[in-house]
């Protein structure tokens, strides 16, 4: 995981970013927990959707998703309520 300086700037969503937004909008994920992954603005996420940012992504993904490339979502962490290993 890359360190991330919290006063720097937020990612900016490469082209390859903008198609894993789709899959993950499409898989049911929050758009502020992908921006989270992404550590953009989630504004950026809406950019992605509306064909504003990357606009040829959509076609690439929808692609991908025919393909059977849609992947599984990442990892949740562990929460109080999940029983942990040990």
């Amino acid at each position: 995981m890359r360190t991330v300086d919290p006063r720097g700037p937020s990612h900016r969503l490469t082209f390859d970013d903008a198609v894993e937004v789709w899959l993950s909008v499409w898989r049911g994920e929050y758009k502020n927990r992908i921006a989270a992954r992404f550590d953009c603005n989630v504004w950026r996420i809406y950019d992605v959707l509306e064909g504003k940012l990357h606009p040829g992504s959509k076609a690439v993904a929808e692609q991908k998703k025919r393909d059977g490339h849609v992947g599984s979502p990442p990892p949740l962490p562990p929460t109080s309520q999940q029983s942990l290993p040990f």
